[in-house]
């Protein structure tokens, strides 16, 4: 008998998805349709929807304007307990009371990325409107005054009646843009086309290949921003920061007559203020999407025919609400198969709440059995807190969800408990069933369907970790606080660590000489070449780990291409918008990874003898990933410092005891790469010196052409080789040269010949005359008899992953996790038993 549907409940139905979509949609899950009226009337109708058809697990909350808000304990108490995700299709989430939501374990998503150019599109609209005072001509139009008679431009002073004065140009001007997020870069690349200057500020500086990208000037203060703009454009967040950012002091030190856009939130400018500034001609116009007591609009603004006003319509447009709908949607989709939402907001603090709520009064360990494969692992729970066996839920371990006896005394146990489900699914084989269009006709979005296959002959990636020690976890810290974790290095292996560590509800401290946005020779990742794909090996846990990277990459790349993670889209040769990805190998002897692809990575097929370069046997075409690790690496640390408070310490130490006192944390992880030769005395640590270019590409790549310039090539074996354009910001790495125990940081002319030499081999000489934009030099941190992934004591050790560290990122530090899961449940189980 087929499993029931789970059920999920909208208020409104998500037509804007799309009808294909929808029905798959409903094929697949229970979904109820809520039609809300007013507050009293919304919460009535979910509270009766909820008695007859629920309970349900998820709650889709529709764009529009909502006369039942805020989303509160009142308006969604109906659904408890058994809801566990709120998902939006909106970006800002003002009206949702999250902290409420936090503390009942209400998991809420919103729709980040949806209405990002439609909403750029309209501060364009705006910024071009005010600029050439477009209301209040067609208001004077209206009213039978031709421009003869009008004198259009009085931000320049009063011309006489009857005399000509042309409006203003945008070509030349300086583009103040306040907040360099999405929606600020989607702002800065249109405004280019008219000419004008681009400056930004935000607390943190771009790096220089995306500040070249946008031909952006950072502002090193917000004062200096706003004395230089002609046009202030605003694209920042609304929380306690910025909430009446921009008030009677901030308009002071603007340029007379400069030009204001706001598209964000209303209450980020003083209201009154900006009145003032209008009536003063220190702002000569302005275009407000937004306002501060929405939808009651002061007077001023719309009477006011200097001021061009829309009704919060940044992200109302058919695409955007198509894909904030399945945005959304795919939240609730991801939760519910997988136990992890795509965008959610507040996972830290909904697992803070559950590991506080989890506190056992009292407990009592029962085991049967050495062998941990074999081991039933009982828990005996009492006390209001039991609640913990329903928290850990169907994820918990790998061979069955625990059984609860009671609701408030009872037991459960799993036979053959091993590592976290939860991160096995991460780790299962892909197999690519087709590409579909997010955004029909559009051609710019692009995700994948894939099927799990469970491998139930390869060992688990993570330590076993008992059932016992699994629930014990959630109570390690019984005064409600995070365990406190201190990372050595933030290089691509320490940077992930400590976002899978924050998502899981640690709190998490880095202490590093080198930081995301620094220039050294010793700290490689920054030089990454960055191709994600998972390497056949006979190692099954390093497929598993590859496989978690892959997928995190592959989806990230769908989520947020700001991040410098973009697909090397590879659909079918026939394709316009393809990139050639292919992978040659000069061993006649090597063992085809053809099969081993085909399993996980999308439009896989082996290359035909024409298709080879010469010196090489076989090869294979296929989709990858490429990341910028320029621009990845200072987006993960702005991700983890903004959305989970990770502190970031540079300095450097000279053991691991002094980072642990420096931090003053209870597990250190050591990825401190070619560090851990003095940390962790470990003389199998070994640089391995790399040497590449930047170079122009030999065809504008891009050129409106589309992409079928773009190629990846990579050569392995002994002349290993490879051509990787940078995404985003443009150019070409070409390399490449593994010297083991060679650690001259200094350019060598003769190997930078042989590189373009190999390159031109293996590309049949399409960098014949190549351009140099710069020579690198990168020490890659690798480590003889292979990485060290350990746990001693209270450190875990996570290094030696060499030219391959993007590659295990994301596997790595979930097996981090579970070592980390493991050493603090045996410390609370400890605790316990002495009771």
């Amino acid at each position: 008998m087929a499993a029931p549907k789970r059920k999920v409940i909208s208020i409104s139905y998500p037509a804007w998805a799309g009808e294909e979509y929808m029905k798959d949609f409903e094929s697949k899950y229970d979904l109820h349709i809520v039609i809300p009226g007013d507050r009293q009337t919304t919460i009535d109708r979910l509270a009766a929807k909820a008695k007859s058809d629920g309970p349900f697990d998820a709650i889709v909350i529709l764009m529009g304007i909502k006369l039942y808000e805020p989303f509160d304990e009142e308006l969604l108490r109906s659904l408890l307990p058994q809801c566990k995700i709120m998902a939006s299709a909106s970006a800002g989430y003002n009206e949702f009371d999250v902290d409420w939501m936090s503390r009942n374990g209400i998991i809420f998503c919103n729709s980040r990325n949806a209405v990002n150019e439609s909403t750029a599109d309209l501060a364009i609209f705006f910024m071009l409107g005010i600029i050439r005072d477009v209301q209040r001509l067609s208001t004077s139009i209206a009213n039978g005054t031709w421009r003869g008679k009008l004198r259009l431009d009085n931000s320049q002073g009063n011309p006489p009646e009857g005399i000509l004065a042309p409006t203003r140009d945008p070509a030349g001007m300086r583009l103040g843009i306040l907040g360099m997020g999405s929606i600020g870069k989607h702002v800065a690349r249109r405004a280019r086309v008219f000419n004008m200057k681009i400056s930004y500020w935000q607390r943190t500086r771009l790096l220089p290949d995306e500040e070249a990208l946008y031909d952006a000037t950072w502002c090193s203060s917000l004062d200096e921003l706003l004395s230089t703009a002609d046009v202030l454009t605003v694209h920042c967040p609304l929380n306690d920061k910025t909430e009446g950012l921009i008030g009677r002091e901030q308009f002071a030190k603007m340029k007379d007559g400069v030009f204001l856009v706001n598209t964000s939130r209303g209450p980020v400018i003083q209201e009154d203020a900006l009145i003032e500034a209008l009536e003063s001609g220190k702002v000569a116009r302005a275009g407000l999407d937004v306002f501060d007591n929405e939808p009651k609009i002061n007077p001023y603004f719309i009477r006011n025919d200097r001021v061009m006003i829309q009704p919060h319509m940044g992200g109302i447009s058919d695409i955007a609400w198509q894909r904030a709908y399945r945005e959304a949607l795919e939240n609730v989709r991801s939760f519910l198969e997988t136990g992890k939402a795509i965008s959610p907001v507040n996972m830290a603090e909904v697992q803070q709440h559950r590991q506080a709520n989890g506190a056992l009064t009292n407990a009592r360990c029962v085991r049967d059995g050495d062998d941990m494969e074999s081991a039933v692992s009982v828990l005996e729970i009492s006390g209001e807190n039991s609640s913990v066996s329903s928290e850990i839920g169907p994820h918990a371990c790998e061979g069955g969800s625990p059984n609860v006896e009671s609701p408030s005394t009872g037991s459960f146990g799993t036979r053959g408990a091993r590592a976290p489900e939860s991160l096995l699914e991460t780790c299962d084989l892909i197999e690519v069933e087709r590409f579909i269009p997010l955004v029909p006709d559009t051609g710019r979005d692009y995700a994948y369907e894939a099927k799990n296959h469970p491998l139930t002959s390869l060992p688990e990636v993570a330590p076993s970790v008992g059932n016992l020690s699994l629930a014990i976890y959630g109570m390690a810290n019984q005064n409600g606080n995070r365990s406190h974790v201190g990372i050595v290095g933030s290089g691509i292996i320490g940077l992930t660590t400590a976002l899978i560590l924050s998502q899981a509800g640690y709190r998490v401290t880095i202490v590093a000489r080198e930081l995301p946005g620094d220039d050294s020779t010793k700290w490689a990742s920054p030089w990454a070449g960055a191709v994600i794909l998972p390497v056949a090996t006979d190692d099954d846990r390093d497929k598993k780990m590859q496989l978690a990277s892959f997928r995190f990459y592959w989806a990230l790349a769908h989520q947020d291409p700001t991040s410098g993670t973009q697909l090397a889209l590879l659909a079918a040769d026939s394709n316009p918008k393809t990139v050639k990805v292919s992978e040659y190998w000069d061993d006649p002897n090597h063992k085809s990874t053809g099969a081993w692809y085909e399993k996980v990575i999308p439009g896989c097929r082996p290359l035909t003898q024409d298709e080879l370069p010469p010196g090489t046997f076989s090869g294979n075409r296929f989709t990858a990933l490429a990341v910028n690790p320029d621009i990845y690496l200072v987006w993960i640390k702005e991700k983890l410092e903004a959305e989970y408070a990770v502190a970031f310490i540079r300095a450097g130490v000279a053991s691991l005891d002094q980072a642990r006192d420096m931090i003053r944390c209870e597990v250190v992880v050591n990825a401190s790469g070619l560090g851990a030769e003095q940390l962790a005395s470990d003389p199998q640590v070994v640089g391995v010196r790399g040497q590449t270019m930047l170079v122009e590409p030999p065809v504008d790549i891009s050129s409106p052409s589309g992409l079928m310039d773009k190629e990846v090539k990579i050569r392995r074996g002994r002349e290993y080789t490879y051509v990787l354009p940078r995404l985003l910001s443009g150019g070409v790495i070409i390399g490449g040269i593994s010297d083991e125990g060679n650690l001259d940081t200094e350019v060598s002319p003769p190997l930078r010949e042989d590189i373009i030499r190999r390159v031109n081999i293996m590309t049949n000489g399409m960098f014949k005359d190549v351009k140099i934009k710069r020579d690198i030099v990168g020490i890659r941190p690798d480590r003889k008899g292979g990485y060290r992934l350990e746990k001693t004591g209270k450190v875990v050790h996570a290094y030696g992953f060499g030219g391959a560290g993007f590659r295990y990122s994301v596997g790595a530090a979930q097996v981090v996790k579970a070592y980390i899961d493991q050493l603090l449940a045996d410390q609370a189980l400890s605790s316990f038993s002495k009771l």
